[in-house]
C-alpha cells in the first residue's frame, strides 16, 4: 500500500500542495490503512474523496490533480479491502 503514496502518480497528484495539505492528504490515506472495518474504511475513502474535491473546488490543484488523488485513495482501499478479506479467509 505504501508503494502507492511513493509512486509516479503519487508525484503528479501531489505536485504543488503545501507541506500541510500534503501532510492532511496522507493523514486521509493512513486512515484508509489503518482502519479494520469495512464500514469505516468506505467512510474514510469518502473522506479523502471529499478532500480532494474540496482543494479541487477552491482552485488548489486540477481536475487532473484531483483524479490521480482520488485513485491512489481507490487503490489503497482495494489493497485493504482485499487485505482484509484474506485475513477472514484464514482465520476460517
Amino acid at each position: 500500500m505504501f508503494k502507492v503514496m511513493k509512486s509516479p502518480a503519487a508525484y503528479q497528484a501531489l505536485s504543488g500542495l503545501s507541506g500541510t495539505l500534503t501532510v492532511q492528504w496522507n493523514c486521509a490515506l493512513m486512515r484508509i490503512i489503518n482502519t479494520q472495518e469495512l464500514s469505516s474504511i468506505m467512510d474514510a475513502v469518502a473522506h479523502a474523496e471529499c478532500y480532494a474535491s474540496r482543494l479541487r473546488d477552491c482552485g488548489v490543484i486540477s481536475e487532473f490533480q484531483q483524479t490521480r488523488m482520488v485513485q491512489m485513495a481507490n487503490v489503497i482501499t482495494a489493497n485493504k479491502v482485499q487485505r482484509l478479506a484474506s485475513e477472514v479467509q484464514w482465520l476460517q
